[in-house]
């Protein structure tokens, strides 16, 4: 079974996790979430790169220039 998971990195709160079993609802919610704590208009999808892709992440999104932001990464949970 896999698992999308949401982390988020902001430096003005704890990192958080909330995960998802859709991939889709996953990001859909991290570009919410990031357009919603986006103050400066800053908000910028990132193009992954084959080592990102390698370590499954699947989005990330910033939305600061201090670099908060929001990553999908997928994971395989052990049933």
């Amino acid at each position: 079974m896999k698992a999308f998971v949401v982390i988020w990195n902001d430096r003005h709160m704890d990192t958080d996790v909330t995960v998802f079993l859709d991939s889709d609802k996953a990001i859909e919610w991290a570009r919410k979430q990031a357009r919603e704590y986006d103050p400066f208009n800053d908000y910028q999808e990132t193009v992954l790169t084959q080592d990102m892709k390698k370590c499954g992440w699947i989005f990330d999104v910033k939305y600061s220039c201090e670099n908060d932001g929001l990553c999908v990464v997928e994971k395989d949970v052990i049933e």
